[in-house]
């Protein structure tokens, strides 16, 4: 059987340590130890968040610290 598995909230990431991405991983690994067929759709990503690399690529919160503290 092929199933879908759809997560659309933003900030649920399937490689969180979290509870909800270990559930999610749970989930899939039980379906597909039964030999189901998996398709992932999970808007938060299936991947870890390097938030360096997003705040590097994106430094606008430099300028709004600057403009909030003084």
């Amino acid at each position: 059987m092929k199933i879908l598995y759809y997560s659309p909230h933003p900030n649920l990431n399937l490689a969180t340590p979290s509870g909800p991405g270990t559930h999610m991983r749970e989930v899939i690994e039980a379906l597909e130890s039964q030999g189901h067929t998996v398709v992932r759709f999970i808007a938060g990503g299936e991947e870890a968040w390097d938030i360096g690399r997003i705040r590097a690529l994106n430094p606008w919160y430099k300028k709004w610290l600057r403009a909030v503290i003084p």
